[in-house]
């Protein structure tokens, strides 16, 4: 319910204290087009100019601007923050770009909540996005290493950084390429692990692999980079087959690592309501997300998959000296 705060914050006069306030509301919450005047007076130091040149603002018809990041408050108990993203399909209708970043959303903060709170000398975050997680990260660990695929992504994080007066290691990279031969005491991970064909449509969405098997492989390689007693909390999502119990695949892909693991299954997904939960995500259009979606579930049965289990993976690397086979 977006347009009672549309009409509010459009009472302001030009000449009211309450115009600049007003005016980054109705950017950067609302998705307004504003006139350049407005946000002129908004932005007095930075200046129009500077903010369209950084991509930040563009300039449409008849004197108006329009935002092309959405910039948001964000916070938990004790700490404010301003989160840099893309702009979602909500705020501006049509499909995403291909290199489209997240904002805040529910699964990003479902990890965020999930994340022990101990202080930690190193922490990695794989596939930071727009750096929600690293925010977080930054008030108990002393070095923080975040990491994605997509350029743009480690861009708006960078600027997640500045804003809220952070300095993070952004690397480029896949999975743990970006940090080969490095260990660390906590690791978290919101990786792109909607279980699809292997094409990569979206990467804030698609890893390109078949299946689930970037998240088994994420699981796989976690004991290469954990210090001993280390913790790594992950969000995954994984294939159910007819008659099959899902305890026994995520086992499987824990199985030999040597890792103790607390595994959440929070739902359990039909094939119909995941991929129309994605597909409206990505605001394709009808006839698009049509035929998208045909091949999604056409795949799905192909494979035997009746659901697609969602949750998270918490696991603890054993503390120096100590052997035994992992709890699951």
């Amino acid at each position: 319910m977006w347009w009672p705060a549309l009409a509010t914050t459009a009472e302001t006069s030009v000449d009211d204290d309450e115009v600049p306030l007003a005016t980054v509301v109705r950017l950067f919450l609302l998705g307004s087009d504003e006139p350049e005047i407005r946000v002129a007076r908004a932005f007095p130091s930075t200046g129009v100019d500077a903010l369209v040149a950084q991509g930040v603002l563009t300039r449409i018809d008849d004197g108006m601007l329009r935002a092309t990041l959405d910039i948001r408050p964000h916070g938990d108990e004790t700490h404010d923050f301003l989160v840099v993203a893309d702009q979602d399909a909500a705020m501006r209708p049509g499909p995403v770009a291909r290199d489209h970043v997240l904002g805040i959303g529910g699964a990003s903060m479902s990890l965020a909540r999930a994340i022990i709170r101990e202080p930690a000398r190193r922490a990695l975050d794989i596939g930071t996005g727009c750096g929600i997680q690293a925010l977080h990260l930054n008030s108990h660990c002393e070095e923080i290493v975040a990491t994605d695929t997509n350029e743009r992504a480690l861009a708006l994080a960078r600027a997640t950084a500045r804003l809220n007066g952070m300095s993070w290691d952004l690397r480029a990279g896949s999975m743990f390429e970006p940090v080969k031969g490095e260990r660390f005491d906590l690791i978290v991970s919101n990786p792109p692990f909607v279980v699809g064909t292997g094409n990569q449509d979206y990467i804030y969405r698609d890893s390109g692999v078949v299946g689930d098997a970037l998240c088994e492989q994420l699981i796989r390689e976690l004991p290469a980079h954990l210090n001993p007693g280390g913790t790594a909390q992950i969000l995954a999502n994984w294939i159910i087959r007819d008659g099959a119990d899902w305890r026994e695949r995520v086992g499987g892909w824990l199985e030999g690592t040597g890792l103790d693991a607390w595994v959440v299954q929070r739902e359990a997904a039909d094939p119909i309501s995941y991929v129309s939960l994605w597909l409206s995500d990505a605001g394709e259009d009808d006839q698009a997300a049509a035929r998208r979606g045909e091949q999604w579930l056409d795949w799905f049965d192909d494979n035997d998959i009746v659901a697609i289990g969602m949750g998270s993976i918490t696991v603890r690397a054993p503390e120096a000296g100590r052997t035994g086979n992992p709890t699951l």
